[in-house]
């Protein structure tokens, strides 16, 4: 359910550089593809905010120090499910700057979220179920590791569901960029009404920062849809997709949900409409009886009159 919640809230799509100053916290723990997430205290008022450090500044840093940073503010996903602001350091003001690879592949990395959100999300619920409601099986394309257990995953969550969709299984080397890259291409121009890219647990999620990726990721032209479990933070390839789902299960879990409220929509207009021909139908008979009642009602009063002449 936060995945959902988290995907609700996207940032602009004209992201903002922002200084900040604070006391820098360190949480001493371990790395995260090169980059560490510790704490920034505003010395005024006490407030805290969650900072991704690069490891080259990092090292950089002492506890207790003030520094100031500039960056860029993204959001993050706690493991308790609360969203919060997450400050993404690309420079520190004090005369030490993250190395040019990681600066230039971090403005990439924006440059590609404000293309998607000028392009615009695409609706895969409504073009799921528009189908469904049509009695059409939507053609779904499902990406999973070759060795995980991604697919038994989903097709136990679907249950009976699975019937109701055309579903084509990927098999890649899930952990390997070019891999994937390449697999993105081919589906480029596919006509499937969804293309999926899952990844069961225990695996790194790193490499679906990649920048290569990503960049293939968007000349998809179906709607895209990450079930690939929940992180820290979002990577990339996830802040570019259609629709964000945390594991294999739940991707299953929600097919079967957009099937069953399908249905349900089928149902209300069968039920009005046999509603309105009952109303209808009671309707007529009441005029009936009220003519019935009209004409008998005259004919006594012809049968008075001529007996009283």
């Amino acid at each position: 359910m936060m995945a959902v919640f988290a995907n609700a809230f996207r940032l602009d799509s004209e992201t903002s550089i922002f200084l900040i100053q604070g006391i820098f916290r360190n949480q001493n723990r371990s790395a995260y593809g090169n980059y560490y997430y510790d704490r920034l205290r505003d010395a005024a008022t006490g407030t805290i905010i969650r900072i991704k450090l690069p490891a080259s500044i990092k090292q950089q840093l002492r506890d207790g120090d003030v520094y100031t940073f500039k960056g860029i503010i993204d959001k993050s996903v706690r493991d308790d499910g609360v969203i919060e602001p997450l400050f993404i350091v690309v420079e520190l003001q004090n005369d030490v700057t993250v190395d040019n690879q990681q600066s230039e592949a971090i403005e990439r990395g924006l440059a590609l979220q404000r293309r998607k959100a000028n392009a615009g999300f695409q609706d895969v619920d409504n073009t799921l179920q528009s189908k469904l409601r049509r009695g059409i099986k939507p053609h779904l394309i499902v990406i999973h590791g070759s060795t995980s257990e991604a697919v038994a995953d989903i097709k136990a969550a679907l249950n009976d569901a699975a019937a109701s969709y055309r579903l084509d299984w990927c098999a890649i080397n899930i952990t390997d960029r070019d891999t994937i890259v390449s697999t993105f291409t081919e589906l480029r121009s596919s006509s499937a009404d969804a293309i999926a890219i899952t990844r069961g647990g225990g695996l790194a999620l790193e490499i679906f920062d990649d920048l290569r990726i990503a960049e293939a990721a968007l000349l998809i032209k179906s709607p895209l849809i990450t079930a690939m479990g929940h992180a820290r933070d979002e990577t990339l390839l996830q802040k570019l997709a259609d629709k964000g789902l945390e594991t294999p299960t739940a991707l299953g879990n929600y097919l079967r949900l957009c099937v069953s409220e399908s249905q349900l929509q089928q149902f209300v207009p069968v039920v009005s409409a046999e509603k309105s021909t009952s109303a209808s139908s009671k309707s007529s008979q009441s005029w009936w009886w009220l003519i019935f009642a009209v004409v008998v009602t005259l004919a006594i009063g012809i049968v008075i009159g001529m007996y009283l002449l």
